[in-house]
């Protein structure tokens, strides 16, 4: 099931377009958003953000 932290999470983070940045400004650390973006991308069987080097 989503929850509404996790889409709050995923609309600061598609604004900011950085990992580390939007943790902070959340007050959470990278490792949680991380895993509840990857936690919203398995329920909607769907990967949102491109995690390639670059």
């Amino acid at each position: 099931m989503v929850t509404f932290n996790q889409l709050k999470n995923f609309l600061l983070l598609a604004e900011i377009l950085h990992f580390a940045r939007a943790a902070q400004k959340m007050g959470i650390t990278q490792a949680a958003l991380s895993r509840d973006i990857k936690k919203l991308e398995t329920e909607i069987g769907c990967q949102l953000f491109d995690r390639s080097d670059k």
